[in-house]
């Protein structure tokens, strides 16, 4: 047992050399969800090199966290943050961004297209903040989780030292408890030690002061209780529900701006989901014209567009009512588990023959079983996050057109005066119709 005493020193030991480097770290700054949408908001997208900072440090948090569980000695869960099982409805949110980025002072209709792609751009950043926010409380409750079980098993090995002393318990069997012990305490420190970078990493994500980095935390969530979470009915998710989107939006700015276009204008689009060698770490897969001749092939990309979204909508979805059945699932496993454990413990507490094999398989799915519920619980909040986004829905997404520029620029160019000449004469003749949200 010396060895884990010596470990445990070690820990304490390091933890005293940490906090008096760091002294901020005994009065942490817990952010809530609510406070990290604020701080996103503040964040000047209309800048494109903020935004290109911004995204890029976000995908670096999933990255870096997809790369900690395969890591763990006690390597039991099944790593889905590190797959893309949500990244694919993510990809549906790609919209059109104009290709000199953000400059509020085109005609009309480009202006108002404009608007509404500065709604998807940051109501993306919302949705990538709060995601990476969800990953990161995963570890953290996987730490506190090891942590808890620690606690537990360290009992257990002074109850089995105790029996070895009396010659009833042959050394092997406790030196292979004891090197679980450090295997699960090794784990421990490994999850505290990412967990603290996966903070910095998303405190400077967010555009603190580096000297609030070491302090910064997250607010405990109260995790849903999936056993009574009621799936939702994929058929009542369809395009109608998507009309109003601010990428259709977009789209119907753009179709009806290239009828009275004067010159032509391109639109990139960008999709959420991280390349490696693109300019926003997003991706710009393909463009538009917007120019008289290209009004149709605007309205097939806004009938593609449309299902595209739809089709994400319902994975998401999908994806919700997946992490439900997975959690009742590991809940009743987890529920037998903890039979078997007190199984195990009358055994020897009535002083009948018992294996330390039994206990070390008994902690094994213990942790197994709760480790997946926890996944199954931050999954669903991703994917209830999601979902909220597509449909532009509170609290998060709900009033973001407020954010962008309400008036254009006054210096605008002769062509966009003449432009908008001609859509307010149209306007007032009644030929056409401003898209509403």
């Amino acid at each position: 047992m010396l060895g884990v005493h010596r470990h445990l020193r070690l820990a304490k030991v390091g933890t005293l050399i940490l906090l008096s480097l760091f002294p901020s770290l005994l009065q942490a700054k817990k952010y809530s969800i609510a406070e990290l949408v604020t701080q996103t908001q503040f964040a000047d997208l209309k800048i494109r090199e903020n935004a290109e900072n911004l995204f890029q440090k976000h995908q670096s948090i999933k990255v870096a966290i997809g790369r900690i569980i395969p890591s763990l000695n006690l390597n039991l869960i099944l790593n889905i943050f590190s797959e893309s099982y949500l990244d694919v409805a993510t990809s549906a949110l790609s919209f059109l961004l104009p290709a000199n980025w953000f400059r509020w002072k085109e005609s009309k209709l480009i202006y108002e297209a404009e608007r509404y792609s500065y709604v998807s751009l940051i109501a993306n950043e919302i949705n990538t903040i709060i995601s990476a926010s969800y990953r990161i409380h995963y570890i953290k409750s996987l730490f506190q989780m090891y942590t808890d079980y620690l606690a537990e098993l360290y009992k257990v090995v002074l109850r089995q030292e105790a029996i070895y002393e009396t010659g009833e318990s042959n050394l092997q069997s406790l030196l292979s408890l004891k090197n679980f012990l450090i295997k699960i305490k090794t784990d421990r420190d490994t999850l505290e030690l990412d967990l603290a970078q996966l903070k910095i990493s998303l405190a400077n994500g967010l555009g603190l002061p580096q000297e609030e980095w070491p302090s910064f935390d997250l607010e405990d969530l109260v995790l849903p209780n999936l056993a009574d979470q009621k799936e939702l009915d994929l058929s009542t998710f369809t395009s109608e529900r998507l009309e109003r989107s601010p990428e259709i939006i977009n789209l119907d700015y753009l179709i009806l701006a290239s009828k009275f276009a004067m010159k032509t204008r391109i639109f990139e689009f960008m999709t959420p989901v991280a390349s490696a060698d693109s300019a926003l770490g997003t991706g710009f897969p393909s463009y538009v014209r917007v120019q008289k001749s290209m009004t149709r092939q605007l309205k097939i990309r806004r009938k593609d567009t449309l299902r595209t979204l739809e089709s994400g909508l319902k994975e998401t979805a999908l994806s919700f009512n997946t992490m439900i059945k997975l959690y009742k699932l590991n809940s009743l496993a987890l529920a037998n588990e903890h039979q078997i454990q007190y199984a195990i413990h009358a055994k020897i507490m009535n002083d009948q023959t018992f294996k330390i094999e039994e206990i070390i398989a008994n902690f094994e799915d213990l942790f197994r079983f709760r480790s997946r519920m926890l996944d199954a619980q931050h999954k669903f909040l991703i994917a209830q996050e999601q979902i909220r986004r597509f449909l532009l829905n509170p609290p998060h997404y709900d009033r973001l057109i407020e954010l962008a520029p309400s008036k254009r620029r006054e210096r605008r160019a002769l062509i966009h005066k003449l432009e908008d000449y001609r859509i307010n004469k149209a306007l007032a003749a009644g030929k056409i119709k401003i898209p509403k949200p």
